[in-house]
Formats: structure tokens, sequence, C-alpha cells
């Protein structure tokens, strides 16, 4: 998919891409690539449920590395 994304020409579907694969990479765990995709799509789309599931992905990184830290 990330091949997809560099090749794809159109910025509607570009962000669709990027969005997916933020979907993808918070299924697989990892949060920041998830961050870095969501990012992306929304700075090409301006997306508000983007926006939004950004939002929710960074709480769960900062709730992360809050239990991280209380572990220690």
């Amino acid at each position: 998919m990330e091949n997809a994304f560099v090749n794809e020409k159109d910025e509607k579907v570009k962000a669709a891409i990027a969005h997916n694969l933020g979907y993808c990479n918070e299924i697989n765990g990892d949060l920041q690539q998830s961050k870095k995709w969501l990012s992306a799509s929304f700075v090409i789309s301006g997306n508000k449920k983007t926006q939004n599931y950004l939002e929710v992905i960074n709480r769960r990184i900062e709730e992360n590395y809050i239990l991280e830290k209380q572990k220690k």
C-alpha cells in the first residue's frame, strides 16, 4: 500500500490510502506509524474524521507513555 500511496496522483485517493495505512498500522500495534499515516492523510485531505481518528491515536500514544513510565 505504501507504493500505491507514493505513485497515486489523485489527492483524494492518496489521502484514503494514507488513512487506510494508519488503520492497518494501528491494528498491527504500531501507533507511531499509524500517527504518521493519519497525519499525512489529514494534511492532504483536511478530513474531520481523519483528524478525530488522529486525536484518538495521539491519546493512546500518550496513555501508553504514561503506563510505561508508571512501570518504572
